[in-house]
């Protein structure tokens, strides 16, 4: 099964794609990029662990943004 995981450098999402190659998938990790999304159509699973962890992050207009994704559709599965 080829997966995408965001927030692979985090410690769960490190440890998820750790186990998730362990058992056989193919996986892939995103960074986030301005303008940029993944197609999700390339993918039979997306896991979102992606977030700004960061407790020292002073930008607020960042932290509070929020991201859309209206603009994809996700694949169905028959």
């Amino acid at each position: 099964m080829r997966i995408l995981v965001t927030g692979h450098k985090g410690f769960i999402g490190r440890n998820l794609c750790a186990y998730l190659q362990h058992q056989g998938h193919q996986v892939e990790g995103w960074e986030w990029q301005i303008n940029k999304v993944p197609d999700p159509q390339n993918y039979d699973r997306i896991v979102h662990l992606g977030a700004i962890s960061s407790t020292t992050e002073r930008d607020v207009e960042k932290i509070l943004k929020p991201v859309s994704y209206t603009h994809l559709t996700l694949p169905t599965k028959a």
